[in-house]
Formats: structure tokens, C-alpha cells, sequence
């Protein structure tokens, strides 16, 4: 990265640093809602479809794009990674440091890059075949953030039946619905047989990485 976007990326990372530090003790919530929503997923997945009464900026991707994409960029080169990464830092500079620092703050140091890595293919998903995705602000991502905590405070305040059906109608109305699943997938690749044994810090990555997702499909 050049040296202005390197300032530009370090001025937003302080900021969302002293953010992440008032919504971290979230992360228990957040880590149920992945777990169950896997477990929906896993159990009915023509729950997740296109729902054509709302009204969208965006089309919902095809499975068969998210599938060959995903697989490009896993079987990337590490030069071609960092060129990718590079050139993510430069279109979305927001969204770059607020997933470092969620990383830096909110990760344990042996699970860190993997959440930029799939941030990575989603911005590669989501820019494929169109016009250059529009630079998302701290706005915009407080706003989306502040959405996602709260539908996970209204998970806790529920009953678990309402719990579930909260989430089974997240999966039957989100726009991304597809590209959301793929991310549940992505994170819970080492924990697929059993999904209680995830550690904590794979739900917090969902919360953050949903809230990007969410800003991009506006886009």
C-alpha cells in the first residue's frame, strides 16, 4: 500500500478501535446466533432464497458465482492474495481498518487474518461483473453495526423459540442470503461435525463481517 493510504487506513483504525471496545463483551451473543443459524442452514438450505417483495440495490448472487469465486481466491497464490488485499485497502479504506480492527482488538492473535481473508472474497463476489463497488464510510458502517447488535440484543431479551424464528426469517429475507451462508461456512469449516465446540471469537467475526456485507450490498 502507499504511504497515504497506509495514514488514511491508520486514522480509520483508530477510530473503530475505541468502537470495538464498547461492543466486545457482544461477542458471546453473537457467537449463538452463528451456531444456530449453521445449524438452520445445514438442516434446510433451500431456507435461503430470494425474496422478490423487497425492494434491493443490489441482485442477490448466485450460489454458482459465490462457489467459483470463493474457489479462485482460495487457490490464489500468497503475491496474488496481498495484490488482491492491496488493491481491497484501496477501494474500501473504511472497511479495511474497521475488519483490522476487529482483528487487532476483538481476535485472538492465532485466528487473526482469516477474517480480512474472507472479507477479501467477498468484495471479489460482490464487485464481479459490475461497476466498482461505491467507498462505504464510518456511517454507514456504525449504522449497519448498530442494526446487527440490536437484532442480537432482541435475540437475547427473546424466548429460544423466538430465537429461532428470528433467525430462520433472517435466512428467508436477507438479500445475500446465499453469500451469507457461504460466510457461515467459511467460519465454521473446522467445526462442522460440532458446532458447540467453535470458539467464541467465529460469532464476533459473523457480526462484523455481515455488517460489511450489509454495507456493500447498499452499495
Amino acid at each position: 500500500m502507499s504511504l497515504c493510504l497506509c495514514v488514511s487506513v491508520s486514522l480509520c483504525l483508530c477510530v473503530f478501535v475505541v468502537q470495538f471496545q464498547r461492543i466486545g463483551a457482544g461477542h458471546l451473543r453473537a457467537n449463538l446466533a452463528l451456531k444456530t443459524f449453521f445449524v438452520l442452514r445445514a438442516g434446510d438450505s433451500g431456507l435461503i432464497r430470494l425474496q422478490t417483495q423487497f425492494e434491493r440495490k443490489m441482485n442477490t448472487i448466485s450460489g454458482k458465482i459465490i462457489d467459483r469465486t470463493w474457489k479462485r481466491i482460495n487457490e490464489s497464490t500468497p503475491e496474488d492474495v496481498q495484490r488482491m488485499t492491496a488493491k481491497l485497502f484501496e477501494n474500501q479504506p473504511f472497511a479495511g481498518a474497521y475488519l483490522m480492527a476487529v482483528e487487532e482488538t476483538l481476535l485472538p492473535e492465532s485466528e487473526r487474518g482469516n477474517l480480512l481473508f474472507i472479507a477479501l472474497i467477498l468484495w471479489e463476489i460482490m464487485s464481479s461483473g459490475r461497476e466498482p463497488l461505491r467507498k462505504i464510510t464510518q456511517d454507514d458502517i456504525e449504522t449497519a453495526e448498530a442494526a446487527n447488535v440490536k437484532f442480537l440484543e432482541d435475540l437475547e431479551a427473546g424466548s429460544e423459540m423466538d430465537h429461532m424464528e428470528a433467525l430462520q426469517r433472517l435466512m428467508t429475507t436477507y438479500n445475500q442470503g446465499p453469500l451469507l451462508a457461504a460466510v457461515v461456512d467459511g467460519l465454521m469449516a473446522d467445526d462442522e461435525e460440532d458446532p458447540d465446540s467453535a470458539p467464541d471469537s467465529i460469532g464476533i467475526a459473523l457480526l462484523h463481517l455481515k455488517t460489511i456485507l450489509d454495507c456493500w450490498d447498499k452499495c
